[in-house]
This record gives C-alpha cells, structure tokens and sequence, in this order.
C-alpha cells in the first residue's frame, strides 16, 4: 500500500494491493497484474507494455490522471473515460489495446494515440479530442457521432457499422470514415 516502483521487467504483482502506488513516470514491461488492487494508484507519465492479467475495472480504479500513460497491449474494456473524470493527453497511448465497450462520449481530451487498438462497441459520441490515431485500429460497430478533432489514420483502420463524426455509416469492406471526418 502507497509504495513507489521504479520500474521493471517481468515483475509477479498478483493480487498484490497496490492502493495509492506510484508507478508516476515508470516502465514496465510483461508485469503480471492479475488481480492486484490499484485503487488510487498513480499511473500518470507510466508505461505499461503487454501488461499481464490487467483489467478495465482494474485500471478504472486509479487515480485517472492519464496525461502520459502509455498502455501498450493493455486491456482497458468497458472503462468509461467520461465518468471516471480522465485526464487523457499528452501523448496518452493505448496502441494495440483492447478498448472495446469503452465510454468516451462527451468527454474532452488531448491527444492520444490508439494505433491498433479494438474499439468494438465504443462509444465516442461527442468526444472532443485534440487529435485520435487511429492508424491500423478496429472500430467495428464504434460510434463517432459528432466527435470533433483531428482524426488521423483512418485509411488503415478496419470498419464494419462504424458510425463516422458526421453520421455517415461505414460497412464492412472498403468505405471508412475518410471524408466523414477522419484523415
């Protein structure tokens, strides 16, 4: 409870009670956080690469100040950034996470970058970024509706039912969201 990690490789954390950690401008890299308690833990500026055992209702729990963090092969399903208050930007990444089910609607953020990740089912409704990568990622059955920003990556993305910031449904296949408001 309350320690400050320095950061590591391969580190064992399961079921660990990590409650008020500072992980604050770390890395980390194949640390197994199965069922470890982070409830208020400070994540800010840290990297996680290919996090084992983590969980959206695992990392809901910190302290939400994103600017930063980098989750990279992360798992942050059905979180909703909106009404856990996140501070996303400052090169936030969540390259090749799960992030579907996830709530961005009507939030405001900086920039962040999710090339490769899944947004199956998000909801991004109304979001204001500063700028979204979203080079490579999958935004099948995702929501866009009257999202603003710049929007960038979006000839590499895969889109099936995805609904574009102007509303615009992209099917399966070839049509994207290029011209609807992405880049």
């Amino acid at each position: 409870v309350g320690a400050t990690f320095n950061g590591g490789t391969g580190f064992n954390l399961t079921n660990a009670d990590l409650t008020s950690a500072d992980f604050n401008s770390t890395f980390y890299s194949n640390v197994n956080l199965t069922g470890a308690t982070m409830t208020d833990a400070d994540i800010d500026f840290a990297t996680f690469s290919s996090p084992v055992g983590t969980t959206g209702a695992q990392l809901d729990a910190t302290n939400h100040n994103w600017l930063g963090t980098r989750i990279i092969n992360g798992d942050l399903s059905g979180i909703d950034f909106v009404a856990g208050s996140y501070a996303l930007g400052s090169s936030t990444s969540f390259q090749n996470s799960n992030l579907s089910n996830t709530t961005f609607a009507g939030g405001v953020f900086g920039t962040v970058t999710a090339s490769g990740a899944n947004f199956t089912n998000a909801d991004l409704t109304g979001a204001a970024f500063t700028s979204l990568s979203v080079s490579g990622a999958n935004l099948t059955d995702a929501t866009f509706t009257g999202a603003t920003g710049t929007f960038s990556g979006g000839a590499t993305a895969t889109y099936s039912n995805t609904t574009c910031p102007d509303t615009v449904i992209a099917p399966a296949g070839a049509p994207t969201c290029v011209g609807h408001g992405f880049a």
